[in-house]
């Protein structure tokens, strides 16, 4: 038992900062069907799709060379009307989390790849060369959500907070979507600059025992006439805490920061902060530049089954005229014994304002602070709320095999004071090999 909870305890704090998609040899299969209704703001309504998924991942470790990969497959209904099996780039966690306004307000990755293909080559020992849709070289801590999007214990990452996609940077911010504030923090220096639409990198790094890491990355998308990478590092002088570093977009008018920490004062808890600031190059176009900080924490009672994961977030706009968005959650895990965990995900967030929406000035001034519409209309504006919940069973029935039962709602009241309830419900079957 206590093996089983230390091991909770190391997932929870590391999922983060995890090498590789996989991180060793193996096979991955995970199965999920459910039902839901998304976005509804009438209460009587009922099942508006249901679907399955099938996501297969394995990793093959030869030599000195690692492959990995990932093909994602399902149907939903509805989708586009027809009723079909497809590849396809929704998850489980798509219905509950993707307002209806387009696809470009989005929850991070809500929507994933269709696949993902990593191929790596490890000449030396510590030195690692890579080319891959999905390399997740990641050197520290963010803001959680405990599995991928794929997977049985994802949950809403912070708090159901929103952010308008790459295109559409310039109308960032309170206003462009329901409840915005959420921060985009780059603890990888593997992944696309943000704006390029297809992910992947080729990258070097290198890693000496558990004292430090460095790497580079040239994202998919760099133009040879306009270059850019990134690069990140970990350092881990003591065994009490690490910092980590981050920077997408170097050479370019447009770059993202983060930096992180993670204390490890106890064998039972480990305390992380993390920061992160986007626009750094002052590209005009990016009006609404987004800079975010955050702490979480794991703790397990000693002699008890129960581990805690408590998270706290804040955003800060660069646009003054914008309010700051937060978000407070917990994880809850409780074991009973091999077979059997229950778990739930709790958070509350608010939304960023902007502070116009309750000037009663003149329309001019108002319009040059990005109100357009008429006081009388604005001023009951706020900046919306999220309540989410996420209760899950898991029943491990062999030491290849798992089931998890899930519920997931998020009642969201938009800065319009639009109330929706969104909710989804099924069943994932893992097998892992």
């Amino acid at each position: 038992m206590k093996k089983i909870i230390l091991g909770a305890v190391m997932a929870l704090s590391m999922f983060a900062a995890t090498a590789q998609v996989m991180g060793s040899n193996g096979v991955k299969n995970t199965l999920w069907s459910g039902f839901g209704c998304p976005d509804s703001t009438d209460n009587n309504r009922g099942v508006d799709w249901y679907g399955l998924i099938d996501t297969l991942q394995a990793r093959v470790d030869i030599g000195q060379f690692s492959m990995e990969g990932m093909i994602n497959w399902g149907f939903f209904v509805p989708d586009n009307g027809a009723k079909r099996f497809v590849y396809t780039n929704k998850t489980p966690f798509y219905f509950v989390n993707q307002i209806s306004q387009a696809e470009s307000t989005i929850i991070d990755d809500a929507i994933t790849d269709k696949y993902y293909v990593n191929f790596l080559w490890h000449p030396v020992k510590g030195l690692d060369l890579g080319a891959g849709t999905r390399l997740e070289w990641k050197v520290g801590p963010a803001p959680s959500c405990s599995d991928y999007y794929w997977g049985p214990n994802a949950h809403v990452k912070q708090g159901g907070l929103k952010y308008v996609s790459p295109g559409y940077l310039s109308v960032n911010g309170p206003g462009s979507t329901d409840v915005a504030g959420f921060v985009y923090y780059p603890n990888t220096y593997s992944s696309t600059i943000r704006g390029y639409s297809n992910p992947g990198a080729l990258g070097i790094r290198y890693t000496f025992k558990d004292l430090f890491e460095i790497g580079m990355t040239i994202p998919s998308g760099t133009n040879i006439d306009d270059f850019s990478f990134n690069i990140g590092a970990k350092i881990q002088p003591l065994s009490l805490f690490n910092v980590s570093f981050a920077y997408e977009g170097i050479c370019k008018n447009e770059g993202y920061l983060y930096a992180g920490v993670q204390l490890f004062p106890m064998k039972n808890l480990v305390i992380n902060g993390y920061f992160a600031m986007d626009n750094l190059g002052g590209n005009e176009n990016v009006k609404n530049g987004v800079n975010g900080f955050g702490l979480s924490g794991v703790y397990t009672l000693k002699g008890s089954a129960l581990t805690i994961a408590p998270e706290f977030g804040m955003t800060f706009y660069e646009n003054d005229d914008f309010t700051n968005a937060f978000y407070i959650g917990s994880e809850i895990d409780y074991t009973l014994n091999k077979q059997f965990s229950f778990g739930t995900w709790v958070s509350f967030a608010w939304g960023a304002e902007n502070k116009y929406w309750h000037q009663n000035v003149a329309q001019t001034t108002r319009a040059a602070h990005g109100v357009t519409d008429l006081y009388s209309t604005t001023n009951n504006w706020n900046g919306g709320n999220v309540f989410a919940i996420r209760p899950k069973i898991t029943m491990a029935i062999s030491q290849n095999h798992s089931f998890t039962l899930y519920a997931d709602y998020q009642a969201r009241t938009s800065y319009k004071n639009t109330v929706s309830s969104d909710w989804a419900a099924g069943i994932f079957w893992t097998y892992t090999k």
